[in-house]
């Protein structure tokens, strides 16, 4: 069953392609070309900081002594010396295993997959606090930015999924057995300082990213803690009074990050869904979870004073990617195999091994309708390239993907890679229960099925205004 299973799925892409001469087949060869959607990843941290001085009286006053605030500058640099990459390489050497075991020896001949290392870029938010307690935003100019290369392997590994997921139908097939990843255009906003990150406890192998710091500087302002006493100090013989001043702050230091070809690798992995039982998979699009590497290595200089940290950095809702792995290979396995001895990045075979968590969602943009459900659009908003570039029906959705001709028509460029919405790395439909308060799934939106964009959960938060003309979805094939 499975051999006519994966000959049926085939049969068009071959019979096309195989009806041509072989040098025709090879001289008009199109490429797919793959364009890599990110995924978020994040880190947060606190750092104290203490500085202390001291000088003569002199001729001056002492000042008072006691406590009091201020807010003044904190300045310094940081570098991220080490970045760690969740370890799928033995998924990427099995998919390559599932390409020869699955595709005919004429296509297998001339099945290839390039493209460089993936390139990504990461901020780091150093930020003081105000008299209330709220964080102070950074300064634009200087924030610290590194410059971060995936392990080739990734590259290596979008391609085998994207070419397997064809053959099973979970994604369009592919164009031809060659298949060329793009570079990563990757740049992370001033303002994304805002995201949330879920932060979770490192349990994963990890291997290590390439990094290269851009920017180090920053200065931030930040409520000091003023702690100010004189004393003694006998010098030559002679009594002299000198002043201590000691000030301390708290900054919080905010990593945020994209792993390039995230999307993509979340959209091409879905096949494995097949071997997973349907009772594992409950309510699974609206759960998430971040798989966490530990040995990331920050250097953080503040007012002359060097601090080493050690710190988690957070991978959001890939722990669905580890999910669908570890569980669909363990339904090739007997009972209380142990699964990680096949691949060290599965705990077992135990769904509950599994921090998925249901996610909160942040429902901005929500006009109640009748019967409880949510509008999203934005009625503040007005066409725009920059957002909704058409308005249908005079309703704009500025956070919402319409098909390229939208965009094309009226002079915009579109706010995503390659040639149009209708790949399921960009948008993915999803099924929602009823819920009791109104509307479908945790959004209340008003239809059960909806398009949404496949990043549409930010730093563990479903953005639900993050929606994707319908569409989009409609003309996946």
């Amino acid at each position: 069953m499975k051999t006519f299973l994966i000959s049926f799925l085939l049969s068009i892409t071959i019979l096309t392609f195989l009806t041509a001469p072989v040098s025709a087949r090879l001289d008009n060869l199109e490429p797919e070309i793959v364009y890599p959607q990110s995924s978020n990843v994040c880190a947060e941290f606190p750092i104290e900081v203490k500085t202390s001085s001291e000088n003569p009286l002199g001729a001056n006053p002492a000042p008072p002594g006691g406590s009091s605030t201020s807010k003044d500058p904190a300045s310094g640099d940081l570098t991220l010396d080490k970045d760690k990459f969740p370890d799928f390489e033995q998924m990427k050497k099995d998919m390559e295993k599932a390409v020869r075991w699955l595709t005919p020896k004429e296509l297998l001949d001339i099945y290839s997959v390039s493209g460089p290392s993936l390139e990504t870029k990461a901020k780091h938010f150093v930020m003081g606090k105000d008299d209330n307690g709220l964080l102070i935003a950074p300064e634009k100019e200087k924030i610290p930015e590194t410059k971060i290369t995936q392990p080739d392997w990734f590259t290596g590994l979008l391609g085998s999924t994207r070419w397997v997921c064809g053959i099973f139908g979970t994604c369009p097939a592919a164009k031809s057995p060659v298949i060329k990843i793009q570079q990563a255009n990757v740049e992370i906003s001033d303002g994304a300082y805002n995201n949330l990150c879920l932060l979770e406890t490192p349990k994963i192998p990890e291997q290590e990213a390439g990094e290269e710091a851009l920017q180090t500087q920053f200065t931030v302002l930040s409520l000091w803690d003023k702690f100010v006493e004189t004393f003694e100090r006998i010098i030559d013989f002679i009594i002299s009074i000198f002043v201590r001043e000691t000030k301390e702050t708290q900054l919080m230091v905010r990593t945020q990050s994209d792993l390039a070809g995230g999307a993509n690798f979340a959209a091409y992995s879905d096949f494995q869904r097949a071997s997973i039982p349907q009772s594992f998979m409950e309510e699974f699009e609206i759960k998430t979870g971040s798989l966490a590497t530990k040995e990331n290595d920050y250097t953080i200089i503040v007012q002359s004073q060097t601090g080493n940290y050690q710190k988690p950095i957070n991978y959001s809702d890939k722990v669905k990617e580890q999910f669908k792995r570890c569980i669909s290979l363990c339904s090739i396995y007997p009972a209380e195999f142990d699964i990680s001895s096949i691949d060290p990045i599965c705990p077992s075979c135990d769904p509950k091994d599994y921090d998925l968590e249901y996610i909160p969602v942040d429902k901005t943009n929500c006009h109640p309708q009748p019967g409880g459900g949510c509008d999203y659009k934005n009625d503040a908003a007005s066409p725009s390239c920059e957002g909704d570039p058409i308005c249908e029906s005079g309703k704009c959705y500025p956070n919402m993907y319409r098909m390229i001709n939208d965009y094309t028509s009226q002079g915009c460029t579109p706010p995503y890679p390659g040639g149009g919405c209708t790949v399921p790395e960009l948008c993915k439909s999803m099924n929602f229960k009823k819920n009791p308060a109104g509307g479908f799934g945790p959004c209340q939106y008003l239809n059960q099925n909806v398009c949404v964009r496949a990043d549409w959960i930010q730093g563990g938060i479903g953005r639900c205004d993050y929606l994707c003309n319908w569409a989009c979805c409609a003309y996946q094939k």
